[in-house]
């Protein structure tokens, strides 16, 4: 019983990782054709001041 509970658990991890792995694939190609907003231009500008503080 614990075995069976442990096999479900597992196929529900590989489901999940797929899952998110499809939907951040997604999201990156949907990110790609639409134009750029206030939250990517200030994630641009928080990683240009952190690479000029190195």
């Amino acid at each position: 019983m614990v075995g069976g509970l442990v096999v479900w658990m597992i196929a529900a991890l590989v489901v999940g990782v797929l899952l998110g792995r499809g939907i951040r694939l997604a999201d990156v190609r949907d990110r790609a054709d639409r134009p750029l907003t206030t939250a990517d231009q200030t994630a641009d500008a928080i990683l240009a001041l952190a690479a000029s503080r190195r």
